[in-house]
């Protein structure tokens, strides 16, 4: 993991104070030497700032330890399609997240819900579909879509990339 999103430094704006981490496997990953210079004393650091980190080792499904409403931003990229139910996922980072707060989202879908059963690292693949229902509901509005001068640059190119859904959203009041 590492940082990929800080909030500028504007006049009247706050800057990055706390990162929560979330991986069931996040500890285990902290005893690999080459991730743990990346995070000294358990902290994410970046450019040789360091913030307030708190790791919790458990899945995207439980939100137990997630207080509601409040978080700013939240960054679910690649995440998803490693999970059992990806509807509660989202539905924790709806509860999470203040009003008003960012969705930075970049998932992989298929063509319909399958699950892999040769794959165990990746249990299934939510639709496009779901997806778009899913940040409508979470934008409390439809999701625009690019125009075709818009779209990413090589994402035809790559396989992977001309099947997932990028968005940045915002919490609606709803």
């Amino acid at each position: 993991t590492r940082l990929i999103l800080e909030t500028p430094t504007l006049e009247g704006m706050r800057t990055l104070e706390h990162v929560t981490l979330i991986d069931p496997l996040i500890k285990t990953y902290l005893l690999d030497r080459k991730v743990t210079t990346s995070y000294p004393n358990k902290e994410l650091c970046s450019n040789g700032k360091c913030y307030n980190t708190l790791l919790l080792s458990v899945t995207g499904e439980d939100n137990s330890e997630l207080p509601a409403q409040k978080y700013d931003t939240a960054i679910l990229v690649n995440t998803l399609e490693h999970c059992e139910n990806a509807v509660r996922v989202l539905d924790n980072i709806y509860h999470a997240l203040k009003p008003g707060g960012v969705l930075v989202f970049g998932e992989a879908f298929a063509t319909e819900w399958q699950l892999r059963s040769n794959d165990r690292c990746h249990p299934l693949q939510p639709t496009q579909q779901l997806f778009r229902d899913y940040l409508a509901k979470f934008t409390g509005e439809p999701l625009i879509e690019p125009q075709t001068g818009d779209q990413i640059r090589g994402v035809s190119k790559s396989p992977a990339m001309a099947r997932t859904l990028f968005a940045i959203v915002t919490k609606g009041s709803n």
